[in-house]
């Protein structure tokens, strides 16, 4: 039996010929032997096996060649050569391989961006069946998030398709403090039952044993290593006694510490602290189910949603999961639990910039070594005459650009790993990386680069004819073209990025100046009280809150006093409101809680009625203030004639009376609408207080602030926050993304600058002779110079034709997600074309003032 055609080609490819009859015979008979047998596939694996086994040193033969060279011959042949052309032509190999390298760790700095925006929550392995639980009040509420087991008595143990679930409260670092050594130390707070971290995958860096759950013992608490360096420094925390202190108070022992929360990982927090430790929690319970592998959500979805309507409070609630995984980038409601959201529309955008990098480096070293190709046509043509195929051309070539991808890997490794530590200047995050897994895409990317110009410098290789004539002139010309359009693609390449980039940084300008309809100057939060249910020298809450507002009124240096939350994003708190008395149904809309120094403090203006009152209204009572948007949104005409009624605030049995119409503010961010917004008069005691100080004297009313707060808390750090810092942090990913954009439009320019200037180079020397002809026949080198700059202009218009409409139709597609949004300026597609033109010049000047200067008789005798 015959063996197949596969093994005979293998074995006389590497076998020494003098066995090869043999070893074929040999392997025929025992391949015959196999498939008496066994099954066809079998005797198969067992024939290769053998084949394996005789491939030894002592029968292969050797790739040395010896008088005709062999392929392995003639590529060890070649890169010697080709490293020493290398080393000859230093000016042009550090150039080609200073524009791999330049565009590749910008590639690889978005690449690792991308990614770690694409993995979020990956690292978790039962990702694609943990669920958040979720409610509707009413039809025309939104989903918001909240503990079916908690209010709703659901137990997941009576459905097999559930297999765990953990409830979970979560305390921001203003609401929770952590008392090691008589020290407190602020820190966000997940507090939840054992099942937690057998549900998602937090790792611990001390303290585990198999098969314990630390979370099980009451006393026990669990930090992250970096909250633990932050508090205990370098000693070891395990076994430390602490105290937590929020609306409850305990003592616990730190039985293990977390790994470092991951850079991918939405959830993120400080300490865990077990659920059954205390009887009560103040804070809003939400649930994370774990679903088996067979889990059907829509189905689960219908069998739980109508569990409540046999509670006539609960009739019209809906109950719902949604999928962890989807939370990140959907992004349907904002909880503490998650200490980020993305962008997908940020991610696109990386996403197109990152491939237009890639595209420029590419082309930009392609266009490079085309150059050079097209330098030595000559001498590729003499090598064909006397014999050179095409094949040993190539493998020339390929033999050059693997020192490329080899030195241009390495450096771009080192450059990255040297790099990363200012990684979150340019980005605004830190991630998480691996060298390994940096190597293998460095090595990656470069490899395809380096390929991309061995596919466009082969195709030059096929215009080259094997006759020294007008026709490798004329095949130079044609090559000159096809460089050409590769120039304009990377022009065209160029201003896209530079139109997407100005347009962002307009946007994050427009924002960050744009009127809100508050004044944030010098408004500034301070957490006197915390959440500590009595303070020092035995004097409650309430009591000691009339101390410090007595305490700040005294200041002349402070204007006004407020408690309540600050008119950021994320701050206002949904709840279920109608028209008293109407048909309309409960709907969910945005509400905050203030007191009657808010509006002073942010300057906000009433468009009909009043604004809460000390001495007229009562704290908790049944009046509220709403906002043009609410307005316009139930369609009130008479204020004074309708109330509004609160699914959790009395319903339709105590209506709230309207007393008043604030004009419209932007509290969130303005990607969005300025939607509905009620502001209710019932601002816990312990609230923040919210103080505005006179510009002039800031930082010596910080300074009082700071003894008065050492004073009211005398074991606490003082913290506190400016508006305006706020207000501008909420736009920092446009920022960072703008950041990014210009980084990567320098590194463009640059990469056009120099594929321009090699074309210019190529060209300059293509176009000599013609050149010294123009001059013989009375042209000027002022007409010579109008003659060369027009020709590598035209190639800039044609790719500002091309890309203005591209650039156009990107930014306005991201302009679409702001609801504030500036109108696109035909400046700026006039700068990003005078910026490429300019870089040209830049670029070609050199070249067209040498060519325009030349002798006459010394372009005629250039060839």
């Amino acid at each position: 039996m015959r063996i197949p055609n596969s093994s005979k080609r293998l074995l006389k490819a590497v076998l020494n010929g003098v066995y090869l009859e043999e070893i074929e015979g040999d392997l025929e008979e025992t391949l015959a032997d196999y498939r008496e047998k066994h099954s066809s596939w079998k005797a198969s694996l067992k024939h290769w096996k053998d084949i394996i086994s005789i491939l030894r040193p002592t029968l292969i033969k050797k790739f040395t060649g010896s008088h005709q060279l062999n392929f392995f011959g003639m590529f060890q042949y070649f890169i010697k050569i080709s490293g020493r052309g290398l080393a000859k032509n230093r000016l042009f190999s550090s150039v080609s391989l200073a524009s791999l390298v330049i565009g590749l760790v910008a590639f690889h700095f978005a690449f690792l961006w991308v990614h770690n925006e694409q993995t979020v929550d990956k690292f978790h392995q039962k990702i694609q069946r943990l669920h958040f639980t979720t409610v509707q009040f009413n039809p025309n509420a939104e989903f918001n998030p909240l503990s079916h087991n908690s209010f709703f008595n659901i137990d997941y143990a009576d459905f097999p398709e559930i297999e765990t679930g953990a409830t979970l409260h979560v305390y921001d670092r203003d609401q929770i403090k952590l008392i090691a050594e008589n020290k407190e130390h602020s820190g966000k707070a997940i507090v939840t039952d054992s099942s937690f971290l057998d549900i998602l995958d937090f790792k611990f860096q001390q303290g585990f044993s198999e098969g314990e759950n630390l979370l099980n013992d009451p006393g026990n608490l669990l930090v992250t290593s970096a909250f633990a360096k932050r508090v205990f420094g370098e000693e070891n925390p395990i076994g430390e006694l602490v105290t937590i202190k929020c609306d409850q108070e305990g003592t616990y022992k730190i039985a293990g510490v977390l790994e470092d929360i991951p850079s991918n990982s939405s959830i993120d927090f400080d300490f865990l602290i077990p659920r059954h430790s205390q009887n009560r929690w103040r804070k809003i319970p939400w649930d994370i189910l774990l679903g088996s592998p067979t889990l059907d959500v829509n189905k689960f979805n219908q069998k739980i949603a109508d569990l409540t309507q046999e509670n006539p409070r609960f009739s019209k609630v809906v109950l719902a999961t949604l999928p962890l995984q989807s939370i990140y980038f959907e992004r349907p409601f904002e909880i503490s639990l998650f200490g980020k959201y993305g962008d997908l529309e940020n991610v696109r955008f990386m996403i197109i910039s990152a491939f237009i990098i890639f595209l420029l480096t590419a082309f930009s070293f392609a266009n490079l070594q085309t150059s050079i190709q097209l330098a030595n046509s000559k001498r590729l043509g003499i090598r064909k005459v006397i014999g050179a195929s095409k094949s040993h051309l190539t493998l020339e070539m390929i033999s050059t650009r693997v020192y490329y991808w080899i030195l241009s890997s390495v450096l771009t490794f080192v450059l990255v790993e040297s790099l990363f530590p200012s990684y979150p200047q340019l980005f605004g995050e830190e991630i998480n990386h691996s060298w390994v897994f940096n190597l293998l895409i460095i090595f990656t990317t470069s490899g395809i680069a380096v390929a991309l110009s061995v596919l466009l410098s082969w195709i030059q290789i096929l215009r080259i004819k094997s006759k020294i004539s007008e026709e490798s002139s004329a095949g130079s010309r044609k090559a000159s073209v096809v460089q050409r359009r590769f120039v304009v693609l990377q022009n065209s390449l160029t201003i896209v990025m530079t139109i997407c980039a100005l347009v962002v940084y307009q946007q994050y300008n427009f924002m960050m100046n744009k009127d809100l309809g508050i004044d944030a100057q010098g408004v500034v939060q301070v957490d006197f009280l915390e959440m500590t249910s009595a303070t020092p020298e035995g004097l409650s809450v309430a009591d000691h809150r009339k101390v410090i507002l007595d305490r700040l009124s005294q200041n002349p240096q402070i204007l006004s006093v407020s408690q309540g939350n600050l008119p950021i994003s994320g701050v206002a708190n949904t709840s279920n409101w109608k028209v008293s008395a109407s048909d309309y149904d409960y709907e969910s809309v945005n509400k905050m809680t203030v007191d009657p120094g808010y509006m002073d403090l942010l300057g906000l203006e009433m468009v009909e009625g009043r604004f809460f009152d000390a001495q007229l209204d009562e704290r908790r009572g049944t009046k509220v203030v709403i906002n043009e948007a609410a307005r316009a949104y139930w369609g009130i005409k008479e204020i004074s004639n309708t109330r509004l009624a609160g699914s959790s605030n009395g319903g339709e049995e105590t209506p709230h009376e309207i007393i008043g119409v604030v004009k419209d503010y932007h509290y969130e961010h303005l990607s969005l609408k300025i939607e509905p917004m009620i502001l209710l008069f019932e601002p816990y005691a312990d609230e923040s207080f919210l103080i505005k100080v006179e510009k002039t004297s800031e930082n010596e009313t910080i300074g009082f602030l700071e003894d008065l707060h050492a004073e009211i808390n005398p074991m606490s750090f003082f913290d506190y926050r400016w508006l305006e810092g706020d207000i501008s942090t909420q736009y920092a990913e446009e920022k960072q993304i703008a950041k990014v954009l210009f980084t990567f439009v320098l590194v463009a320019l640059v990469l056009s600058a120099i594929s321009m200037f090699t074309f210019a180079f190529h060209e300059a020397r293509r176009r000599t002779k013609e050149i010294g002809i123009r001059k013989v026949n009375g042209a000027s080198s002022a007409n010579i110079i109008r003659l060369l700059t027009g020709s590598f202009m035209k190639s800039v218009l044609i790719a500002a034709l091309v890309s203005v409409p591209i650039g156009w139709y990107l930014i306005a597609d991201w302009l679409d997600q702001f609801a504030n949004r500036l109108s696109i300026s035909p400046l700026v597609f006039v700068i990003a074309v005078t910026l490429a033109i300019g870089v040209t010049a830049v670029a070609t000047w050199t070249q067209i003032w040498r060519i325009s200067n030349q002798n006459a008789v010394d372009s005629l005798r250039y060839e």
